[in-house]
């Protein structure tokens, strides 16, 4: 991961783009910019938080919607309503 963080890192630091690396990137604490380890470190733990948190928060939905089929039935009738 590291080995991949690190030329995006380096990449933020001399053309940031406004995402969140960036931001990290030329962020400052007490006028010290964040070291590249603690960037990594922080970038490593945030990346799996966010695929985590999506793949718990699916199944919880389908569980939800499969013990309330009523729901579920609104849900459904709401997508085919979408303009396509």
């Amino acid at each position: 991961m590291v080995d991949y963080l690190r030329p995006l890192v380096e990449a933020r630091r001399e053309q940031p783009t406004g995402d969140f690396l960036s931001d990290l990137v030329n962020s400052e604490i007490d006028g010290e910019k964040l070291t590249d380890s603690k960037i990594t470190a922080s970038s490593r733990l945030l990346l799996p938080a966010g695929a985590e948190t999506t793949f718990r928060v699916m199944g919880n939905c389908l569980v939800a919607l499969l013990s309330h089929p009523g729901v579920y039935e609104q849900v459904v009738a709401d997508v085919r309503s979408c303009p396509r």
